[in-house]
Parts: structure tokens; C-alpha cells; sequence
């Protein structure tokens, strides 16, 4: 239905018999943004939805998911990652032009892939502190009630010892919304793409 609206909508732009051809290729290119983003946004939530003990379970399984990403669209000359972190619906809105820019695809400035991790300082309430890292990925997912959310990271995490947990890349990027992303770009035929899942998404676990 969304793609008949799309070829409805470009069909009445049509001035001329000599502007058909472009149309055409205009439609088939949204035709095949749709679909690239519809594949990877469904790939994404499978990951999610499969049964996880853990944040960290879902976020590496997430680091899995971009890794196999990259290869499998590579594998056609499309570059193409997952990504997630806190961003903004202006900076989300640019992408796409960005990456048309730079011709690659690009995620957020405060946004990082599944595999990465950010370092951060973890306190006892007596101020004993020690050093850690985290995947950023895990710090915006929420494990609860059978069911998986994305969250905004709060000001600081809590570990089972009851120590708090600060990391100054997310305490940089505060105030922005929570997000998991792909981005997608295609040289070859000149287009690029953003899958966003947003903030307050639920995902049913298992």
C-alpha cells in the first residue's frame, strides 16, 4: 500500500513523456530504500525479541547482528552498520544528506556500534571508585517484564554492588533521546537511508 502511494505520488509529478524515464528510476530508487530499510529494521527486532537473560546478552547479540551487516551488504558494494546512542530529530533528519556527502554510510555524532564500549568510573557509597567500560548499547536497553525497551540513559547506573556508574560520553550527549539505528548507503546507485528505532520502543522478549 505505502509503495502504491509512492508510485501514485510520483506518477502526478510526470510533466512530460520526457521526464517518464527519470520518474521511474526515481520510484524504483524509493522502492529500494524501502525495502533496505524495512529488511534491516526487521533484523534488528528479531534480535531484540529473541529470549535474553540481560541487557549485555541483547547487546551482543546486536554486535553479532552488525558484524553479519556488514559483510552481507558489503558482499553487494552497499555500505551498511548498525548503530545505537543518543541523538536528536534534526541530526537524524541529516543524515542521509551527510552521508550522500561524504559517500559512506555515517552514523550520530554521540552514536557508536554494538561492539563498541565506553569507559566510564564506577563508585562505592563509602567513594572507594575503580575504572569500567560498557557497551553503550547495553546502557540504553531495559530488561523488564518480559519485555525489552529503549531507554534513555539515566545520570549514572547501578551495579548489584550497589556502586554508581558514570560514563562521560553519555553525560555529554544528556538531554538527547535514546536510539537504535542502521545506516545504509549505496554508492553504486547513489542513495542512502536511516532505520530508526526510537526511544520508549518495546520489544516482547522471547
Amino acid at each position: 500500500m505505502l509503495l502504491s502511494a509512492v508510485f501514485l505520488a510520483t506518477s502526478t509529478h510526470v510533466a512530460s513523456s520526457a521526464r517518464i524515464a527519470g520518474s521511474e528510476a526515481d520510484a524504483l530508487l524509493v522502492e529500494r530504500q524501502y525495502y533496505a530499510r524495512a529488511e534491516l529494521r526487521e533484523a534488528v527486532l528479531l534480535t531484540m525479541g529473541q529470549e535474553a537473560r540481560d541487557e549485555d546478552e541483547v547487546a551482543e547479540r546486536l554486535a553479532r547482528l552488525d558484524d553479519f551487516v556488514r559483510a552481507e551488504y558489503a558482499s553487494d558494494g552497499i555500505d551498511a552498520f548498525i548503530w545505537c546512542g543518543l541523538s536528536d530529530e534534526a541530526e537524524l533528519g541529516r543524515l542521509p544528506e551527510r552521508m550522500q556527502e561524504l559517500g559512506d554510510a555515517v552514523a550520530c555524532e554521540n552514536c557508536w556500534n554494538p561492539g563498541d564500549m565506553i569507559e566510564g568510573v564506577c563508585c562505592k557509597p563509602n567513594g572507594a571508585c575503580r575504572p569500567d567500560s560498557r557497551s553503550p548499547c547495553e546502557l540504553i536497553l531495559s530488561l523488564g517484564n518480559g519485555n525489552i525497551t529503549v531507554v534513555s540513559p539515566g545520570a549514572a547506573s547501578f551495579t548489584d554492588a550497589g556502586e554508581a556508574c558514570e560514563y562521560p560520553a553519555i553525560g555529554a550527549a544528556r538531554g538527547r533521546k535514546a536510539v537504535l539505528g542502521a545506516s545504509i548507503h549505496n554508492g553504486r546507485l547513489n542513495y542512502s537511508a536511516v532505520v530508526i528505532l526510537p526511544q520508549g520502543l518495546v520489544v516482547k522478549n522471547g
